[in-house]
This record gives structure tokens, sequence and C-alpha cells, in this order.
């Protein structure tokens, strides 16, 4: 498993929450350009692999989709080639985060305990 796509393993399976009421893939969909790599936790929360696609191009369609499914980002952190966030709304919170090494660029997102 590339570097960025275990990352973004790590920061899903810590993160993910048995109280999540839908899927990432349900609430924000999946990036053109992007696969699925992994699903976490029953659905979860997701990995996600996507390729060359810029981090900050990945990392923009995250947020605004966070953003249009009705999410605040609660805290955001952002260095180079690694964004992350923490969001909540609808009684839930959840995690995004986007990281980038070597050309590749991986994304993990799912939901946390309310």
């Amino acid at each position: 498993m590339p570097r960025p796509l275990f990352l973004a393993a790590a920061v899903a399976v810590l993160l993910a929450s048995p109280a999540a009421a839908q899927s990432p893939e349900a609430a924000f969909g999946i990036l053109d350009g992007c696969r699925v790599a992994q699903t976490l936790d029953d659905g979860r929360a997701l990995v996600l692999d996507c390729g060359t696609l810029a981090p900050a191009q990945v990392a923009a369609h995250y947020e605004e989709k966070l953003a249009e499914a009705g999410y605040q980002t609660v805290h955001a952190t952002r260095a180079a080639g690694l964004t992350m966030i923490l969001f909540d709304g609808h009684g839930q919170r959840g995690t995004l985060a986007v990281a980038a090494e070597d050309g590749a660029t991986g994304v993990s997102i799912g939901f946390t305990a309310p």
C-alpha cells in the first residue's frame, strides 16, 4: 500500500465510529479520478486512492462537498501535501485527511462519535 494510502487508512481506522448514520460515499461521493482503495468499519470510513491528482484539488473538492452536505469545518490543518479537517453537522463529527507523497494522493474520510 503506498504511504499516502497507509496514512489515510490509519486515520480512518482510528476515527471511524459505530454511531455514523451514513457512509462517506453516500454523503460526499467519490471524486472523478479517485477509487475506493478500502472500506473500513462497515462502510463508515473510506480510503481513496486518487493517483496523481493534486492534493490541493482533492482537498478543495471534498471541502466543497462537506459544505454542500451541511457540514461545518471545526478545525483545519494544512501543510505541504497534507490536509486534515475535522467537521461536524447533522449530529455527527467526522474527519477528512488528504495526504500526498511521491506523486500519489490518498484520502480518508469517515465519521467519528458525535
